[in-house]
């Protein structure tokens, strides 16, 4: 239940600041990215990201050997 109350907040909070759009159907809600860049946007920072931590390993990794 715990998991289920932190989504429902989760999204609260998403939908207050414009990043996704609810629409209700039957006893459902729907969610919706408001602006289909943000998923691009997380792709993108996820790349960032791994390419990152691999090159920190990588470093990490010429240290040991040294």
């Amino acid at each position: 239940m715990r998991k289920q109350v932190a989504f429902v907040s989760g999204m609260t909070i998403m939908r207050q600041r414009g990043i996704v759009r609810t629409q209700r159907v039957g006893t459902q809600v729907h969610y919706q990215l408001a602006d289909p860049r943000i998923l691009h946007a997380c792709h993108l920072t996820r790349e960032i990201l791994l390419q990152q931590l691999l090159q920190q390993a990588s470093l990490a990794q010429k240290d040991r050997q040294e």
